[in-house]
């Protein structure tokens, strides 16, 4: 049985070291990988505060001193705060420790779950937008002629209007919802990837090892999805992480402008928009949902800038 067992365990140690052996290439730019990114003091910081907002959001009902309820409006679900007009405008407290608003509700508590309201509309919004647009700008790059013009003066069209204006345009003509300014931030989104994709084509494309699987008779569909795309993906990885934080922050202000989630709901835009009324009276109620949108972009930011030092060639030299 011992001898079983050892022979066992020195087949284990023989595959892991013929692992080790046929990516020793990847793991040493691995290795320097992370080197580069401990070395970089700000991109840890980012990491930091983006996994803080993670575990706040993930959290939120172990975190929250008080919780929020549901109720039907319509076909939509609206977030709704049980009241205690005794306690409005409390001051920051044990209690309460980033006070209350005008009608009770414990701001701490809104601001942990207003954490998970800004990552949902990150991840909502960023994903969808950055594969709807690097597909388009995969077909563009890699097709060319009528199919690259049409997806690109499309692309063109959409950037030339600024995205905010769309944005509110776009949430003014379908309503105000939390819903409806994901919609309308991917709408604005998926430009960008557009043309960032496209730029990344027209140079990986030509390079050799494309023109060699063309060679041995590699299908269109081959060559973009095994071939063309895996080399473009690092741009948008860079490029997506650093929009978390945009989109979180223009979530935020269409919420301050009267366009996003209804009053009430943990989204700390919105919350900064209920708090303006009492801006002198309660600052609490505007200080801290702001600070909070300060710390997640942030956090996203610099991130992304550790992610772009160690995806990008020329800046690993």
């Amino acid at each position: 049985m011992a001898t079983e067992i050892e022979i066992g365990g020195t087949g284990i140690a023989r595959a892991w070291r013929k692992f080790l052996q046929d990516h020793a290439s990847r793991i040493s730019d691995l290795k320097y990988s992370l080197f580069l990114f401990r070395k970089n003091r700000l991109a840890v910081l980012g990491l930091a505060l983006l996994l803080a907002t993670l575990a706040v959001a993930l959290a939120a009902s172990v975190l929250a001193l008080q919780h929020p309820f549901y109720v039907s409006v319509g076909s939509d679900l609206e977030q709704r705060w049980n009241t205690d007009l005794s306690e409005r405008l409390s001051p920051p407290s044990f209690a309460h420790p980033f006070g209350t608003d005008q009608f009770g509700v414990d701001w701490y508590s809104k601001v942990i779950y207003g954490a998970g309201t800004a990552l949902q509309v990150g991840l909502l919004v960023v994903i969808p937008a950055s594969l709807i647009g690097s597909l388009l700008g995969l077909v563009a790059g890699f097709k060319g002629g009528i199919i690259e013009e049409a997806i690109m003066r499309i692309t063109d069209v959409f950037l030339s209007i600024p995205g905010l204006i769309l944005a509110i345009a776009i949430t003014g003509v379908l309503g105000r919802s939390i819903v409806h300014v994901m919609y309308a931030l991917i709408i604005t989104w998926w430009p960008w990837y557009a043309r960032l994709v496209r730029g990344q084509v027209l140079s990986v494309k030509e390079r050799q090892f494309v023109e060699s699987a063309k060679s041995v008779g590699a299908s269109p569909s081959r060559l973009m999805m095994r071939h063309i795309l895996p080399n473009t993906i690092s741009p948008v990885v860079v490029q997506a992480s650093m929009d978390f934080g945009y989109v979180i922050l223009t979530a935020a202000g269409l919420g301050f402008l009267g366009l996003g989630a209804v009053p009430g709901t943990a989204e700390w835009g919105v919350m900064i928009y209920e708090g303006i009324n009492f801006l002198f009276t309660a600052p609490w109620m505007s200080t801290f949902p702001g600070l909070a949108i300060v710390l997640a972009v942030l956090g996203f930011n610099l991130f992304g800038d550790g992610l772009r030092d160690i995806l990008d060639p020329r800046l690993r030299r």
